[in-house]
């Protein structure tokens, strides 16, 4: 299921509704950890990944999408919790860059479970 896509050229109006999908979507991640593992990187092809801590819903798509370029963006929900996939397309990459997306629980959640 597609939780937030934002297509190139978007108008204020599309950016909005992506920035308020993301934050519906994602606000109760903040402060885990995030392990990002993509494919298709670049013109070449390249595979890498990245972890960072999620201080601000946004940091979802700002750390994979290009600052540089127009780009297409979408996340979607995977059928493992935690984990979702995303897809960004831009001049290097026309065909799209895969990103593997997962959020670390957090040791608190993870007893209040148990």
């Amino acid at each position: 299921m597609i939780l937030a896509e934002l297509e190139p050229y978007a108008d204020e109006f599309e950016f909005e509704d992506f920035t308020f999908d993301i934050d519906n979507h994602f606000s109760k991640h903040i402060d885990k950890e995030v392990f990002v593992e993509g494919r298709n990187l670049t013109w070449r092809n390249l595979t890498g990944t990245k972890t960072f801590t999620l201080a601000d819903v946004h940091q979802v798509w700002r750390e994979l999408v290009p600052s540089n370029t127009d780009y297409s963006f979408v996340i979607e929900d995977t059928d493992k919790e935690n984990v979702y996939q995303a897809r960004c397309c831009h001049h290097d990459c026309p065909t799209g860059e895969n990103f593997t997306i997962t959020f670390k629980e957090n040791e608190d959640e993870i007893s209040c479970r148990n």
